[in-house]
């Protein structure tokens, strides 16, 4: 944990590959001190249709990022902002960003690896 999923306007493809923004929000995260590498997931969904304000063919990108319940409130600003900064380096400007750090229960998570 934590589980990052990155949702786009497909204009933004334009800017950079998907896969740098990945792998730059992996190394943000990464930095933050707050998680072991084997842990973090980075995922992205690309949107052709959206409204910002009621506005289309506006350039945005929206993280969720789960993670498990413990990090006080200072951590998960300074997640929240790594994120946020990373999507600015990779994206640049102009573009709507927001970030949603969201806490799950680890008593009913539930993941399995089936070979």
């Amino acid at each position: 944990m934590p589980h990052c999923i990155i949702e786009y306007a497909r204009s933004l493809e334009s800017r950079t590959s998907i896969k740098q923004v990945c792998e730059a929000l992996h190394q943000a995260v990464l930095g933050t001190a707050l998680f072991k590498e084997p842990s973090i997931r980075v995922r992205a969904i690309a949107y052709d249709e959206a409204l910002v304000g009621g506005e289309a063919d506006v350039p945005f990108v929206h993280v969720q990022a789960y993670l498990f319940a413990g990090r006080d409130e200072a951590q998960r600003e300074a997640f929240a902002q790594a994120i946020e900064a990373a999507l600015l380096t990779t994206f640049g400007t102009p573009l709507s960003v927001s970030v949603n750090p969201v806490e799950i229960n680890q008593q009913t998570y539930r993941q399995n690896t089936y070979a």
